[in-house]
């Protein structure tokens, strides 16, 4: 492989200069932040106070099941059986503790494109993560660069397939960018991060992002980053509903009324949409999801459908961002490849439990013949147009190995199973369909669902799809003028609804940004700026918690304020932002907010965690540098030595990649 030339450094004390960005330096005034809520508001002499570091949850959460659940140990007390068949099945194992029954061992990992070493570290105390960036020195040396390390809080995932791995950094729990995979019973990179410029230990892990792995949780202060884990795995009260009512019924009369009269979901007795939706919850993934008005994942009650808590999206034809290919989710697929099966469209009982029994995973019997019996209910030896002898020769006569082949997936070293039951090619298992050249955004649902009252989501889905990049790749992320309007409709029948605000002022901003040269004049810049301001506004007007829409909001009156020259008010959002989410770019933006209302300390507090947050972050380190300068020349000189090497990191990633 064919290396460009890079830039050797001389590195008599940098690594070592580097090591204390590691430690977060807490300012000396710790108080809570006031509230943004009008631009006008002067920051006092004292200036605003910043904690960057929040505090940490304590294990006792766990023992403490908020009501009306009662958690799954409750349950087991009166459903011994059903409970030792529940433990045998993979959502009994999808969150556990470290230590909780995995035998994780030592080991390490070098990423060629990211040029990143990543390295597992067993101890008495638990696990940590060490990532380490190789940055070479001459052309046969190299130097390791930290960039974090950080205990393993959670791991993810039964090991069927690999196991995931949740770090803890003051309150917040990140994704590590290493997974064990069982084939080929080593670590590698988690799926998604096997490209050069991957997230790091940047990607923060939040209740939406935890609802398919954890069983109860709940928010510290409302915010939606920091989280309570109740009850570790998927338990009973997220297929069946919340137990309380049921519990208190039968401890004071234990024989009273019927089943349907118990107070708890058995799912074999919903409508095939509601009991769908039980599945759904988890399974049912796309690109974009649309929350009801007010509502969240966690607002979901099994028993009811899923599509009045919220919708999911695919885009079909999708480009990445670079405009490479981007691949199938067919992984996490399954609902959609199974609505499209005319087995699915020509009954009214097919669904997910027709085939699995999600209280027993393992069978004396064999799968084969457990899943060809499920075929033979509506289908006969004879009906299959190839002579027997011919099928069992191919596939041993197994109905779903022909017609539910095993396709690969996103997911490194892990196939899965086609759930669009057809019949395929024998060179592979693709069904013809059209091929789209535009991206195009429908919404994942069942056939059999009529349910028309979609107007609010498909607009927000497709203000999500453009800001995102996805509508199209070679555009800027910006809102259309048709997206915009129809916005602008909503939001006149509903003008308490946050989210539409919330969308508003993002667009507004990205028109305002994207005015970067003649193509737009200064007044109107500065009349979007002014809108996004004043839709970012509303939104924290309307949503007081610490949840993703005001910080949204929070972020576009960061930027408007600094813009413009109010670096109280810029303060102010900036120092909320970095109470309620981590952020390398928060601190980084809230420090220079701070310097300019003369708050050095806390300005240089946020530097450091900008760069102890993400270390590849460079603009922290020349501010650093600037601030160092007058004060001490030797550790500026160092600073300056630091950003040096991940130039040269930069460079020799890129050529390791060509």
């Amino acid at each position: 492989m064919n290396r460009s030339p890079v830039v050797w450094l001389g590195l008599p004390i940098v690594l070592a200069a580097i090591s204390l960005f590691f430690v977060a330096r807490k300012p000396d005034v710790e108080a809570p932040v006031e509230r943004v809520l009008s631009e006008t508001k002067r920051v006092d002499k004292t200036g605003p106070t910043v904690d960057p570091t929040p505090p940490q949850v304590s294990n006792a959460s766990l023992i403490s099941i908020p009501e009306p659940f009662i958690g799954t140990e409750a349950c087991a007390k009166c459903h011994a059986d059903r409970h030792q068949s529940y433990l045998k099945t993979h959502h009994s194992r999808s969150l556990s503790l470290v230590g909780a029954g995995h035998s994780e061992k030592t080991g390490a990992y070098f990423h060629d494109p990211s040029q990143t070493l990543y390295e597992v570290l067993v101890h008495e105390n638990g696990i940590t993560h060490r990532e380490s960036l190789r940055v070479p020195t001459s052309p046969t040396t190299n130097v390791s660069f930290p960039a974090s390390e950080l205990p393993v809080k959670y791991v993810m995932g039964s090991g069927a397939f690999a196991k995931g791995y949740l770090l803890e950094d003051s309150g917040f729990l990140v994704q590590s960018p290493v997974t064990w995979y069982r084939k080929p019973d080593n670590y590698s990179m988690a799926p998604g991060y096997d490209v050069k410029d991957h997230l790091g230990t940047t990607r923060v892990i939040d209740e939406q992002c935890m609802f398919c792995h954890a069983g109860i949780i709940s928010r510290v202060n409302n915010n939606d980053q920091q989280l309570i884990v109740h009850e570790l795995s998927i338990g009973c009260e997220r297929c069946h509903g919340a137990g309380a009512e049921h519990a208190r019924l039968y401890e004071t009369k234990p024989a009273v009324g019927s089943v349907a009269d118990s107070k708890i979901v058995n799912p074999a007795n919903l409508e095939r949409i509601e009991n769908e939706s039980i599945c759904a919850q988890c399974h049912l993934q796309g690109d974009i999801v649309v929350n009801a008005k007010g509502k969240s994942i966690w607002d979901f009650a099994p028993g009811t459908r899923l599509d009045e808590t919220r919708k999911t999206y695919k885009i079909d034809g999708k480009i990445a961002l670079n405009n490479a290919k981007q691949e199938d989710k067919t992984f996490v697929d399954h609902f959609d490849q199974l609505w499209q099966s005319e087995c699915y469209k020509q009954t009214d009982t097919l669904t997910c439990i027709t085939c699995h029994d999600p209280h027993h995973t393992e069978t004396a019997r064999p799968v084969s013949l457990v899943q060809t019996e499920h075929c033979m209910k509506c289908h006969t030896d004879e009906s299959c147009g190839l002579d027997h002898d011919v099928r069992v020769e191919r596939e041993q006569n197994v109905c779903y190995r022909c017609h539910m082949p095993q396709v690969a997936s996103e997911v490194p070293h892990a196939a899965t199973t086609n759930h669009q039951i057809a019949i395929y090619p024998r060179s592979g298992s693709e069904v013809a369909t059209s091929k789209t050249t535009e991206p195009l955004l429908r919404q994942l649902r069942s056939p059999k669902n009529e349910d028309q009252s979609i107007e609010r989501s498909d607009i927000i889905a497709a203000a999500f799809s453009e800001l995102d990049g996805h509508a199209n790749a070679a555009s800027p992320k910006q809102l259309s003028k048709a997206t915009r309007d129809s916005l602008k409709q909503l939001v006149s029948r509903d003008k308490a609804d946050a989210v539409l605000h919330s969308i508003l002022s993002r667009g507004y901003r990205a028109a305002a940004e994207a005015a970067t040269d003649a193509t737009k004049d200064a007044n109107s810049v500065s009349v979007d700026w002014s809108l996004a301001e004043q839709e970012a506004l509303e939104t924290i007007r309307l949503e007081p918690r610490p949840v993703e829409l005001r910080k949204h909001a929070l972020d576009v009156l960061l930027a408007k304020a600094f813009d413009s020259g109010q670096f109280d008010v810029a303060s102010r959002c900036g120092v909320e932002l970095v109470q309620t989410r981590r952020s390398s770019k928060d601190a980084y933006n809230t420090a220079l907010a701070l310097a300019r209302v003369q708050q050095t300390q806390q300005a240089e507090s946020l530097l450091r965690e900008s760069i102890r947050i993400d270390v590849r972050y460079d603009r922290p380190y020349q501010s650093l540098f600037k601030l160092y300068s007058p004060l001490d020349p030797n550790l500026a000189e160092q600073i300056r030595q630091a950003g040096m090497m991940l130039e040269v990191w930069e460079t020799a990633k890129n050529s390791a990649s060509e």
